[in-house]
């Protein structure tokens, strides 16, 4: 959970001056952004060393649980009572068992660490959607001049000519056409 909340806060502030850049240039700001990126980019590795070392060590751990377990229970079976013999037809079938255990025994962390994962995004996600809606009155929907009758572009008995090197002349004779403000009008073509 801290690992990920160190990420958001270097993500954002690397956003917040990615989109800023111009103004971080203009000003000679850099070697304060720098001071500041630096600083959150520590203490995340430093939260990410600590993370990697309780990693290893439950790897380690749970890597070595079969071992001991098994050692252990031959080690009681045998001890328990002097009436219990370790015949191999109990050895091999002990071992099997703890060999079919091993495989969910050494996916356990992985698995414990995705629940976690888990468990903050729907956290996160639930946040989200459970924010406020925001206020459209507050946003322009609509272009300046958008509502006007009055074309932005008007074009009566147009005639447009062009040519290439090396190449005859290309024209357009007698175009007539308006675009309306706050429209999307492509020329396609040659």
């Amino acid at each position: 959970v801290q690992q990920l909340k160190l990420k958001e806060a270097r993500l954002k502030l690397l956003g917040e001056l990615l989109s800023g850049i111009r103004m971080v240039k203009l000003f000679g700001w850099e070697p304060a952004f720098r001071t500041r990126v630096e600083a959150v980019r520590e203490v995340e590795l430093a939260n990410l060393k600590k993370s990697a070392y309780i990693n290893c060590f439950t790897i380690f751990t749970f890597t070595c649980a079969p071992y001991l377990i098994t050692l252990a229970t031959f080690s009681v079976f045998t001890l328990a009572s002097p009436d219990n013999l370790l015949t191999p037809a109990k050895a091999f079938t002990a071992l099997a068992l703890f060999n079919i255990l091993r495989a969910p025994m050494n996916l356990l962390p992985m698995i414990i660490s995705s629940i976690i994962t888990a468990a903050v995004s729907m956290r996160r996600l639930g946040r989200f959607l459970a924010a406020d809606e925001a206020d459209l009155s507050h946003v322009i929907q609509t272009l300046p001049g958008a509502d006007t009758a009055e074309p932005a572009v008007l074009v009566t008995d147009g005639h447009f000519s062009w040519s290439a090197a090396g190449e005859a002349a290309f024209g357009l004779n007698r175009l007539n056409f308006r675009l309306r403000r706050g429209s999307l009008t492509a020329v396609v073509g040659r």
